[in-house]
């Protein structure tokens, strides 16, 4: 999955998180440079994956790459 939807990336996982948590071989790239009031979104972006299992990987400008096995 490529996941670029112009700063709505974290609400879509949050929204998606019963799809996410059931599949499996599942790989993601997502763009976390996006900011609110709370900042970059891209290390939210990585915790709220992490918690559904997946192992993930930030660049430095908070490019956040994501698989689970």
């Amino acid at each position: 999955i490529i996941l670029t939807i112009n700063g709505a990336e974290l609400m879509a996982i949050e929204a998606s998180t019963d799809f996410l948590s059931q599949c499996a071989g599942l790989r993601m790239n997502v763009p976390g440079w996006y900011r609110d009031e709370s900042g970059p979104m891209g290390p939210r972006i990585a915790k709220n994956l992490q918690a559904l299992g997946f192992e993930v990987v930030t660049t430095r400008d908070f490019l956040v790459f994501a698989y689970k096995r």
